[in-house]
């Protein structure tokens, strides 16, 4: 007949506690449970309870969070640009006399100032032809732009192409006036070659007013 072992509670309790050890790492407390309370039988001791894990999860680092981006900005409503109405045909032209008559006096004035100059014997024409530069004097061709943006393809009339040309010859012609008036002054020519090259851009101005009246007709 087999005697039955008792096992005396304080027995269970030491070896209970034998079996639990602290460890400590990283600064971390971890009680990590080796084995379980035993009633000397190796069935569990329901008197004896697993005690909670003491570990601790590190606070969280704002530095390491991901950052979300911020929701891109409502674009702004483009301006509306207003295109301004097309001119009729009739105000297009009357438009293009303007500027392409004010253009051509533009040089008569320039003309009339530098042979007044010219036949003074002081240094004026020089001062004056350095400041002014007509041998690149091209203000033509902003004239000729801005007339010529108010037409469409079916209202441009043929004649301000040809007042284009004809003022590009004759700012051809004035340049040459200049060297013959600096000939001239230096009495290096006569009068009569200092006259004729006078007279060639004068006939080239008459020339586009003809022309800006054709324009301002339509032809």
């Amino acid at each position: 007949m087999s005697q039955t072992t008792h096992t005396d509670p304080a027995q269970k309790a030491n070896h209970a506690a034998r079996n639990l050890f602290l460890a400590v790492a990283g600064g971390i407390v971890v009680l990590i449970i080796i084995g379980s309370a035993s009633d000397g039988q190796g069935k569990p001791d329901a008197s004896a309870t697993a005690a909670p894990s003491a570990y601790a999860a590190p606070a969280s680092d704002p530095s390491d969070a991901t950052l979300t981006p911020a929701a891109p900005a409502v674009a702004e409503a483009a301006e509306t640009t207003t295109t301004p109405p097309a001119l009729t045909a009739g105000q297009a032209r009357a438009q293009a006399r303007t500027l392409l008559a004010g253009n051509v006096q533009h040089y008569r004035d320039l003309l009339s100032r530098g042979m007044a100059l010219a036949a003074q014997q002081d240094s004026e024409f020089v001062t004056w032809r350095v400041s002014t530069r007509p041998e690149s004097d091209l203000t033509f061709m902003d004239a000729f732009g801005q007339a010529d943006a108010g037409f469409t393809a079916e209202t441009e009339p043929p004649s301000i192409s040809t007042w284009r040309d004809d003022m590009g010859d004759m700012t051809g012609d004035l340049g040459r006036w200049v060297t013959a008036a600096v000939a001239w002054r230096g009495g290096f020519s006569d009068d009569a070659t200092y006259r004729k090259s006078v007279a060639k851009v004068r006939a080239d101005l008459d020339r586009a007013d003809a022309d800006v009246a054709l324009v301002a007709a339509g032809k």
